[in-house]
């Protein structure tokens, strides 16, 4: 049989399309292979743009512990073929924040930050921020990518309280010094809104604002660049808290949501920002009415290819398209516990140990161990080099 010699774009190109678990194998094939896959921005980019497309959700439960395991779905083909059982990275309590390029940002019930990848089970921890107060407050991290300079932020907001007054405190995690770094509040409003949860569109977190501590009427969207650690504020027009109260922000397809049920608890509005920055732009895209009260599910998260919304509750999945439910699925035999959220990711083969660091850690942790600072012995693969006959003889089609 001859052997025939890809052109080196044409594998980059055939690589850049394979599943995170089956490109992992081709780092062994050889050097060049594994400089590629390890160390080139390039082809990390070009790899995340065509994985982006195949959305995973992960159910969270109300109260996760090391011996509860985590289940994640595709919403691409059949549901049921499409499940996966995913074990917690660490034990003790944790609570997730946010996902970005395929990474969860979590934290820790002391306050510890944790970054993990569910794809390849590496898992990276981070001290706790300065001005966390153990029993008087309450932390949440949010993990982005900064375009411009092309690395990861890791944010960290902790709200304390007592003798009446509630503080706000934010800070970036310097990875050039590995510690934190504390930055000025927004002045604009007197509290922010957070439920655990930061909102980035546009290079930017972003917060519901208001001067009322019950948050009923919010007034303000306070932003924050990412790039320029800069704040904005966006003044919201009157017309959204007609009758609506319990206001969210969300993103769907790129673009900033307010979210808010009605005051009878029987519909909810979901209101879209179609020009950046500008309120005139926002309009309501559609009102959908649930049998279930608001607080039972997680807001829209995801659009599909052909403008299809999909909803979750804790039984179904709700595919809307033009305001109407097109499709929907139980999930009622999938879970084993209640679940409290839903969140969105795709699959990356993203360390957590590059994404917020400078160097590699040459080591590949299995499923089975953490890393020390998790409490747990590291298992670590020792690499061995694939003779290059082997890849002449791999079928690529079968990948597609």
């Amino acid at each position: 049989m001859m052997s025939v010699d890809l052109p080196w774009d044409i594998t980059i190109e055939i690589l850049s399309r394979l599943p995170v678990k089956s490109l992992m194998r081709f780092k062994c094939v050889s050097v060049s292979f594994y400089n590629l896959i390890s160390n080139d921005p390039l082809f990390r980019k070009k790899h995340l743009h065509y994985q982006s497309s195949f959305k995973n959700v992960i159910f969270v439960p109300h109260f996760i512990n090391f011996q509860c395991r985590l289940v994640s779905i595709s919403l691409e083909g059949d549901v049921r073929k499409n499940r996966v059982d995913l074990k917690l990275p660490t034990s003790g309590k944790v609570s997730f924040h946010n996902s970005c390029d395929g990474l969860f940002c979590m934290s820790m019930s002391g306050g510890d930050a944790v970054i993990w990848n569910p794809t390849t089970r590496q898992v990276r921890r981070f001290h706790t921020c300065p001005s966390y107060i153990p029993y008087r407050s309450w932390i949440g991290y949010s993990l982005a990518h900064d375009s411009r300079s092309d690395v990861y932020k890791l944010l960290g907001l902790t709200i304390t309280y007592g003798y009446g007054i509630t503080t706000y405190k934010l800070h970036f995690y310097s990875t050039e010094k590995g510690m934190w770094r504390y930055i000025e509040e927004p002045s604009a409003c007197d509290y922010v809104k957070y439920d655990g949860q930061t909102t980035i569109v546009n290079g930017a977190f972003h917060w519901l604002g208001s001067n009322e501590e019950n948050f009923r009427r919010p007034h303000v969207v306070v932003s924050l660049d990412i790039s320029d650690e800069t704040y904005e504020t966006l003044a919201l027009p009157e017309a959204i808290w007609d009758d609506l109260t319990s206001p969210k922000l969300c993103e769907l397809n790129g673009k900033l949501c307010i979210v808010s049920q009605h005051i009878d608890y029987q519909c909810w509005d979901l209101w879209v920002m179609n020009e950046y920055g500008d309120v005139d732009s926002m309009m309501r895209m559609f009102r959908m009415s649930f049998a279930v009260q608001m607080d039972m599910f997680s807001w829209p998260f995801h659009m599909l290819v052909d403008d299809t919304i999909v909803i979750f509750d804790p039984e179904q999945i709700y595919f809307c398209k033009d305001g109407r439910v097109s499709r929907i699925i139980s999930i009622r035999k999938y879970r084993k516990y209640r679940y409290k959220k839903i969140y969105a990711y795709f699959e990356s083969f993203i360390s957590p140990h590059t994404c917020l660091h400078g160097k590699e850690v040459n080591q590949k942790i299995v499923p089975n161990g953490f890393s020390a600072t998790m409490g747990r012995d590291k298992q670590v693969v020792t690499k061995k080099w694939w003779p290059k006959s082997y890849l002449q003889r791999l079928c690529f089609c079968k990948s597609f």
